[in-house]
């Protein structure tokens, strides 16, 4: 009876021992395949993303950076439009107080260039939420990692800097024919 005991239990061990190995062998061969375990896939997998990383900063970086330059160009030329207009203000008052003196030319010279102002004051504003329109686009694409719409949406907000960029130069340019007269 000993002698039976001792063999069922040696061949139910086999069985558990090779039914085990089975299963284990079956996860190997679809778990890790569909996982990425497999060492040369995640190798293969980092190798991508790697690449996709430097594609991103190597195409990217550049409109980034156009897009720091325009903003800190924007910036500069707001400053200088601030300062322009309380010289201007000044200047008011100046022409106000020389109402007598001023020639019909140089009134219709005047409301020419305030007419302008109007109309650059008008196209900054059109431009205003034209940049912070196209940031969720871009977040949403730096997430994706889709680098074609990234590119658009950076190079949106490059055309819009560029146009505010212009209005405002063109804006200076008015502020300095009315400081002229």
């Amino acid at each position: 009876m000993k002698k039976t005991t001792i063999v069922m239990a040696a061949v139910m061990t086999i069985c558990l021992l090779v039914n085990s190995a089975v299963v284990f062998a079956a996860d190997n061969a679809s778990g890790n395949a569909l996982k990425g375990n497999n060492p040369e896939q995640r190798l293969e997998k980092i190798q991508e993303k790697v690449q996709n990383i430097k594609n991103w900063n190597q195409e990217i970086k550049p409109l980034l950076e156009q897009a720091r330059s325009g903003r800190v160009e924007i910036i500069r030329l707001r400053s200088q439009l601030l300062n322009m207009r309380g010289q201007l203000e000044s200047k008011i008052q100046q022409l106000r107080q020389q109402k007598d003196n001023l020639t019909d030319d140089q009134i219709a010279q005047l409301k020419a260039c305030l007419e302008a102002i109007k109309a650059d004051k008008t196209g900054i504003k059109d431009t205003l939420g034209g940049i912070h329109s196209q940031l969720p686009g871009l977040r949403g694409a730096k997430k994706d990692q889709d680098l074609e719409k990234a590119k658009a949406a950076l190079q949106e907000i490059i055309k819009v800097q560029q146009e505010r960029i212009n209005l405002l130069n063109k804006g200076i340019a008015d502020l300095q024919k009315v400081l002229a007269i």
